[in-house]
């Protein structure tokens, strides 16, 4: 496998993002950008080459394209193929690479002192599968739901949600111990199944899965980078911008609608998460770009 990587600080800059469809019988025009094109597929099947690289990209499974490189269909679709593009840059420069990865002690490359920062390598696989659909689509929604904001402030912050979806990718290439991520993609499957439950918390979760508490805990952790409460909330959050972005709902039916028993709690998750109040969120989402 191949891995691009670059080193940060200063971490890279989110260009332009968004979802996109190939209909079925469609193939991917030809082009030439100076900018990295990350694709992912939802769903259906993406037939394309990198000069003469042939990259057929399947559901759940994504491909970095280089600058500099023609990018062109090669087959046309079999089904309508739902897609998201983000195009990128690396401040500093980037290499290609075989060498695998063995954990994060590959991906920091020297310790902070008083006056310089840690410095990271990223290692991103240029083509591979996406292990936990559910989060790193989360994160997709995240950013792109930012792109037509009038809030230039919000539209900055995409910048920062970026780098959290390469992470996410950084993260999930990672070798994990099987069996703990296997606990975690159980936990994350119940956790966004039942979120709605105000009653639902680790504890319970872990009754239910037959695994203990602390257990399911570490291995989300390790999986998502948050802990079982924090990832709880972050699905519960998600769900409430969706309802407040629809604006026919009052705060405290959204509040129960995704979880929360206490809207005041709801409101101090958001704001923590968001950087805004559940109220200021749903009246910039009514102003038109």
């Amino acid at each position: 496998m191949n891995y691009i990587t670059s080193d940060i600080p200063p971490i890279p800059v989110f260009i332009k993002g968004n979802y996109g469809l190939f209909r079925e019988g469609t193939v991917h025009f030809k082009r030439q950008f100076d900018v990295f094109d990350l694709i992912y597929v939802f769903s259906g099947t993406l037939y394309m080459k990198e000069n003469d690289q042939i990259l057929t990209i399947h559901a759940g499974e994504y491909a970095i394209l280089t600058p500099g490189k023609t990018h062109e269909g090669v087959k046309p679709c079999e089904e309508d193929t739902h897609i998201a593009w983000i195009h990128f840059e690396f401040p500093l420069s980037f290499s290609v690479t075989g060498e695998s990865l063995s954990g994060w002690s590959d991906i920091l490359t020297s310790a902070a002192t008083y006056t310089e920062p840690e410095r990271y390598q990223l290692r991103l696989p240029v083509h591979s599968q996406v292990t936990i659909r559910e989060v790193f689509e989360s994160k997709l929604s995240d950013l792109f739901e930012r792109n037509e904001s009038s809030d230039v402030a919000v539209r900055m912050r995409q910048q920062t949600l970026f780098f959290d979806v390469l992470l996410e990718l950084q993260q999930q290439v990672i070798t994990l111990p099987s069996a703990a991520q296997e606990v975690a993609e159980q936990s994350i499957v119940f956790i966004r199944q039942h979120y709605k439950d105000n009653q639902l918390s680790v504890k319970k979760m872990a009754s239910i899965l037959l695994f203990h508490p602390d257990y399911i805990s570490r291995s989300i952790k390790k999986v998502t980078g948050l802990t079982a409460v924090q990832y709880m909330n972050q699905v519960r959050i998600n769900h409430a911008k969706r309802l407040l972005h629809e604006g026919i709902h009052d705060l405290s039916t959204v509040s129960v609608a995704c979880g929360f028993s206490d809207s005041a709690y709801f409101s101090r998750v958001f704001k923590r998460s968001e950087g805004i109040s559940p109220g200021q969120y749903r009246r910039m989402n009514r102003v038109s770009p």
